[in-house]
């Protein structure tokens, strides 16, 4: 069970990793998935006490239960709120109509239609381009020191599309969608 828990685990990361073209042979990958293999092992080897196991067999079925619902309603949708631990239920169309609407007036962002991220490809001409203007002494070093992607802290734009739970009145409250779901 560990082994295909891994197996599964590590052919999503090395994927992952491919796609966005960076070496899953060096020092740190191979290092990571040693220690990824041994937390593995060691979650399975050790025996859950059976207070943990029975709340583990409740919450999962009361996951699955929920799965079930929400494949039943496309319409619902259970997402993180913005930089909360909390959770937005609601309507699946005003987070799309809102994601829209903000992709629209901003232009800052593009949907990926066709399954390919471009990340690794726009990072790449960014990179050759910054090198061009530094080798044709457009740039100063300076400036190209600021200005160069540091991979170890790049980060993706945000898309904070969540309306503002705090001022919207909801349609049903919690309670009452757990009561449909339970």
């Amino acid at each position: 069970m560990a082994k295909s828990a891994y197996e599964t685990i590590e052919t999503t990361v090395k994927k992952c990793i491919d796609d966005n073209r960076m070496s899953i042979t060096d020092e740190r990958a191979e290092q990571a998935f040693t220690d990824l293999k041994r937390i593995i092992h060691d979650l399975y080897k050790k025996p859950l006490s059976r207070k943990l196991y029975r709340r583990a067999q409740r919450e999962y079925k009361q996951v699955k239960r929920l799965q079930q619902f929400l494949l039943q309603r496309p319409d619902i949708i259970i997402c993180q709120i913005d930089k909360n631990p909390g959770f937005y239920i609601g309507s699946a169309a005003t987070i799309a109509l809102k994601a829209q609407e903000y992709m629209t007036t901003t232009k800052a962002y593009k949907e990926i239609s066709d399954g390919h991220c471009p990340l690794a490809e726009n990072l790449r001409t960014v990179q050759t381009l910054l090198e061009t203007l530094l080798r044709q002494e457009e740039i100063t070093k300076e400036l190209y020191d600021k200005l160069y992607p540091k991979i170890n802290t790049l980060e993706l734009a945000h898309l904070h599309g969540l309306p503002k739970i705090h001022k919207v009145k909801c349609n049903f409250s919690l309670n009452h969608f757990l009561m449909l779901i339970f």
